[in-house]
């Protein structure tokens, strides 16, 4: 079930616990009270469902882990919720996000368009922890990466790109923004595709190249271990298998 916490960056909608710096009168908005939250979240676990809880504000954030904690002393057991986007958080709600084993399901090519909006709205000193991915993975959290198409481009490689780089394809900011929170290829390349065969109960099928697994597989036509981050996006695919089928050559 898909439930909504808050609203977006952009618009001032996304629920913060402190004021937008370029709008001191506006903390955004709850689009679901924590109460609320918690009843659906109920619901869902009624019917033997998880949810993904759109949460953005580092606010949305604490409200929906306080929602899913109150929800699973009713309905306890494993679940495979994820929080998407989580693009603003406080260091103090890690433990709680741990513990709950709530995914962060993130999408890195945001902030290649974001961080200079980010910076005015929500003002440098807290971006901090603004689309900060690898403290999380630090953190211990669960992580998993995709696109946000079509709000946001699909193809994986401009993903992996601004994961490595936190730069856009121009190569702005220089060095990268806050680049202590750059992910390797390797890593990157996992959070798009171990983690979400997890979420989705299809981690027998997918998730890794392995004997007995789907074979699921893209091949480039360069490999990016040898090309400078830069390049990747440029990089064409070469073949496409899915379940074992091939459904797209290139030349064919």
């Amino acid at each position: 079930m898909k439930l909504f916490a808050d609203g977006s960056l952009g618009s001032g909608t996304a629920l913060l616990h402190e004021s937008y710096t370029d709008d001191p009168a506006q903390r955004g908005i709850a689009v679901l009270t924590p109460e609320a939250l918690q009843q659906k979240i109920q619901l869902a676990y009624q019917q033997g469902w998880e949810v993904a809880i759109h949460a953005i504000g580092d606010q949305a954030l604490t409200n929906a882990l306080g929602a899913i904690a109150a929800a699973r002393k009713i309905y306890p057991g494993i679940k495979r919720d994820r929080f998407e986007h989580v693009q603003l958080f406080r260091p103090q709600d890690l433990p709680l996000l741990r513990n709950l084993g709530v995914v962060a399901s993130v999408q890195p090519v945001h902030v290649t368009t974001d961080w200079p909006i980010a910076e005015k709205r929500w003002g440098q000193p807290r971006c901090r922890y603004a689309y900060a991915w690898k403290s999380l993975l630090r953190a211990g959290i669960h992580l998993q990466f995709g696109s946000d198409a079509p709000v946001e481009p699909i193809n994986p490689l401009l993903g992996m790109q601004a994961a490595v780089t936190r730069q856009t394809t121009q190569g702005e900011p220089p060095g990268g923004w806050f680049p202590e929170e750059k992910f390797s290829l390797e890593q990157s390349i996992q959070g798009f595709t171990l983690l979400f065969s997890w979420t989705s109960h299809r981690e027998s099928h997918l998730g890794t190249l392995a004997g007995g697994k789907w074979a699921d597989l893209t091949i480039f036509n360069q490999d990016l271990f040898g090309l400078p981050p830069d390049c990747w996006s440029s990089v064409e695919v070469e073949m496409t298998v899915v379940h074992g089928e091939l459904v797209y050559q290139k030349g064919k």
